[in-house]
């Protein structure tokens, strides 16, 4: 189990909102993973926003709800 916490705290300088920021990450993140046989948990804030939840209620790209198993 490899632990990201939190998301933006491992992506200095980078934009979260950024599709062209948060996508290479994500394709990092799974393709290690799957060459090490490994579990990531990525640790990722919500909207402050109390109406949406889920996936729905992640801040962000929408790049990071596509690339969630679960949230």
């Amino acid at each position: 189990l490899v632990i990201i916490d939190t998301l933006a705290q491992a992506l200095p300088g980078s934009d979260e909102n950024s599709v062209q920021d948060v996508s290479p990450a994500l394709r990092f993140l799974a393709d290690l993973a799957q060459t090490r046989n490994l579990c990531v948990l990525v640790v990722h804030h919500e909207r402050k926003s109390a109406e949406a939840v889920g996936l729905a209620a992640m801040r962000g790209s929408s790049a990071l709800a596509a690339a969630a198993d679960t949230a």
